[in-house]
């Protein structure tokens, strides 16, 4: 039964001709900016929302450890050469 659905040369017209027109109309600028107004924008919208706090959060985390490797390295120096 498939082998008769792949050697139809109709199926495979149809197929083709289904084909192309889809990619015209998704490669038209009109269908582009509806594509990106209407989908990926709030798409990228709602990642972002989620994201946030977890961004703010590796920031801070970040900031402290730099503050913390700074402040042992200036206890470190200060031991070293007896500075008080």
């Amino acid at each position: 039964m498939t082998e008769n659905i792949n050697n139809n040369p109709f199926v495979k017209l149809a197929t083709k001709r289904v084909l192309k027109m889809i990619s015209d109309e998704i490669t038209s600028q009109e269908t582009q900016n509806l594509i990106r107004q209407k989908v990926l924008m709030p798409v990228i919208h709602m990642i972002y929302g989620e994201l946030y706090p977890y961004i703010i959060a590796m920031i801070i985390t970040i900031i402290f450890i730099l503050l913390f490797s700074l402040l042992t390295f200036v206890c470190l120096f200060l031991n070293f050469f007896k500075i008080r």
